[in-house]
């Protein structure tokens, strides 16, 4: 790698850094030598994320466990108050929840600057992918402890969403009663999501 090449240089168009290129283009190997020459694994770009939040947003776990195993930080938040773990929760990324409630669980409950939680944003998501993957990341958050008794604003479309997680939790409870052996697995189901979503991004 050349002597004067800036590591955290941010790009003057898109405000980020060539750590968070290769993972949004992902480009494993030069994630690990940016990685190995020394580039701030906790770097952000104009919008206060991170490479990992990036990983999370795609659903991509082989750049999430690179990063993780170089010490990312999963707690940082960007500009929003979000974490990686909510990035990945929007996406309904239930293997990358997964791994970064692993990786460290302490912030599960912790709420953005709208006052919302990982769970509280599944519990938004009507429209995304189908109801089968709600379900599965709303079973790994409360796994690992995901309240549910906080409460949502007092307002309207946040009155809206409480409505949402009683329901989406109902879901929960009831995928329990009605599973039967034929159910998709969490392996072969994310494998499919991540498939149409990111088909670059290699699953392992």
């Amino acid at each position: 790698m050349e002597e004067n090449f800036d590591l955290e240089s941010q790009s003057i168009s898109h405000g980020t850094t060539p750590l968070i290129l290769a993972v949004k283009e992902n480009r494993y190997e030069i994630l690990n030598m940016l990685l190995q020459n020394g580039a701030n694994v906790d770097s952000k770009d104009s919008e206060c994320q991170t490479a990992l939040m990036h990983a999370a947003m795609i659903g991509c776990r082989k750049s999430l466990k690179i990063l993780i195993e170089n010490n990312a930080d999963v707690s940082l938040t960007d500009k929003e108050g979000k974490t990686a773990l909510m990035h990945a929760a929007i996406g309904l990324h239930f293997g990358v929840v997964e791994e970064l409630l692993t990786k460290n669980s302490d912030n599960i409950n912790v709420q953005d600057n709208e006052g919302n939680t990982a769970l509280q944003y599944v519990a938004h998501n009507q429209i995304r992918s189908t109801n089968h993957f709600r379900i599965e990341t709303a079973r790994v958050l409360l796994k690992h402890g995901a309240d549910t008794s906080l409460s949502f604003r007092d307002s309207p479309i946040f009155r809206i969403g409480a409505c949402n997680l009683e329901t989406l939790l109902e879901e929960v409870r009831l995928s329990h009663i009605t599973e039967t052996p034929q159910t998709t697995t969490n392996s072969q189901a994310e494998q499919i999501t991540d498939s149409s979503k990111s088909k670059q991004c290699i699953i392992s």
